[in-house]
């Protein structure tokens, strides 16, 4: 994971200026406001949060954001378009291998092609639904099943996309309802398509 966390440091300065990246973040975003209820009573946290792309565009219609990520750089960047977009409702949260979230609480969780990198997805899910409150709602946008050729160094991937069935299990198994899918968007890449896919459910 120490070595993920390197490969985001070293992109993270450039990681806004990749047109098919912004692309892909603007389609995830409105699937999500499209798909969930938001108010600006909502403490909001994004998951794998990068530059923000996809949670500093939520942030207006909701009370709190906290972008959580493993990578320092890719936090510095988010807390500084935070700041230069005026968004004073907006903070950080470093994330250690073991994601551990202590006390927080928060009514939303989003994530954005973030947990093809987790290992034990199962395992994090639990801990989502242990710090949404009782209406909360968790929303995440990731690949549907590849052939491991969307990235092109699979170091630090963990998981060649998922299906429906194992989103399923993953919220149902972990303290949610059984989720509702949407496609987001559609990359096509180096001659191939790939899918992504919006997951969300409420806590059961």
């Amino acid at each position: 994971m120490s070595n993920l966390k390197q490969r985001f440091d070293a992109v993270a300065q450039k990681w806004d200026q990749n047109n098919m990246r912004l692309s892909l973040a603007k389609n995830i975003t409105d699937a999500i406001l499209d798909s969930v209820s938001f108010s600006k009573d909502d403490r909001v946290l994004d998951f794998g949060c990068g530059t923000g792309l996809v949670g500093l565009n939520i942030a207006p219609f909701i009370g709190k954001l906290i972008g959580a990520d493993l990578s320092s750089a890719m936090l510095e960047q988010f807390q500084r378009k935070a700041d230069e977009s005026g968004l004073a409702h907006v903070e950080t949260l470093a994330l250690d291998v073991d994601a551990d979230f202590g006390s927080l609480q928060v009514d939303r969780i989003v994530s954005a092609m973030a947990f093809h990198h987790i290992e034990e997805p199962a395992r994090l899910m639990q801990k989502f639904s242990r710090i949404l409150s009782a209406e909360g709602i968790l929303a995440i946008a990731d690949l549907a099943k590849e052939d491991g050729s969307f990235h092109s160094d699979n170091t630090g991937v963990y998981h060649f996309g998922f299906s429906h069935e194992e989103w399923v299990h993953f919220f149902v198994e972990n303290g949610f309802k059984k989720p509702s899918f949407v496609k987001a968007h559609t990359v096509n890449k180096n001659g191939k398509t790939y899918e992504v896919i919006l997951s969300f459910a409420a806590k059961a």
